[in-house]
């Protein structure tokens, strides 16, 4: 399990490096330097963003680990909260702990 997420990590990044090689080398055009232009004007507003994102799951994952820690075996440790928090966030899947 930890060696696929290690090759699905890997894997997405060499995806991101060649995706900014692209633009590095598509930029030289007028017209195209557009998107890459608006790009690096961009990328401090998406780190911001994923920085109050990170955050945010923080907070809410070591909340949910003192409030419901002693009672929800899955969320006993912040560890495991953190993990849920970003994987609810992320992909919307929270292994059926917040049931209506």
């Amino acid at each position: 399990f930890l060696l696929w997420n290690l090759y699905y990590f890997l894997q997405g990044l060499v995806l991101a490096l060649m995706l900014g090689r692209w633009l590095h080398h598509i930029s030289f055009q007028p017209k195209l330097s557009l998107v890459s232009g608006t790009l690096a004007l961009a990328i401090p507003d998406i780190f911001h963003f994923f920085i109050t994102f990170f955050t945010l799951a923080m907070v809410l994952g070591a909340a949910l680990s003192y409030v419901f820690g002693h009672r929800v075996a899955q969320v006993q440790s912040v560890s495991h909260a953190l993990y849920i928090m970003v994987r609810y966030f992320i992909l919307n899947d929270d292994d059926g702990l917040f049931k209506a």
